[in-house]
């Protein structure tokens, strides 16, 4: 059970947590949170979902080519960016912020971000019926 709180210790409740532990995403606009989301929006995320999960194989790969490793970041970060600029409240705002970063901080930003949201889709709902269940027993 320490464990558990140990690992979870660090790990952002909120989006502004994340934005002050990640300085990758310094001044990034305000997102939709999930509870907020619609359905194409939690669709957009299972295709950022595949996107990052298939991408992940090469990156971890041994023997990929620089060439592939670079083809498989362009995947994530092309995905993630497609999904984060359409749940953005203010789509020029995100794409000034989006200017003028190399790969690497651009990586880091959406895969933090992609970790903070795929722990938080379908939590809160999961949280009110849970709360509903156990109210009726």
């Amino acid at each position: 059970m320490a464990d558990s709180k140990t690992s979870n210790a660090d790990e952002p409740q909120n989006i502004t947590q994340l934005i002050g532990q990640t300085p990758e995403l310094t001044d990034l606009p305000e997102l939709v949170q999930t509870e907020d989301f619609t359905a194409l929006n939690s669709a957009d995320f299972a295709l950022l979902a595949a996107a990052v999960s298939e991408n992940s194989v090469t990156l971890r790969r041994k023997t990929a080519s620089m060439t592939d490793k670079a083809l498989a970041i362009r995947g994530i970060i092309a995905n993630a960016d497609f999904f984060f600029k359409g749940i953005a409240k203010d789509g020029k705002a995100y794409d000034e912020w989006s200017k003028d970063r190399t790969p690497d901080e651009l990586f880091t930003a959406y895969m933090a971000l992609f970790g903070f949201y795929a722990g938080r889709l379908g939590k809160s709902k999961r949280s009110s019926a849970d709360s509903k269940n156990a109210e009726s027993n």
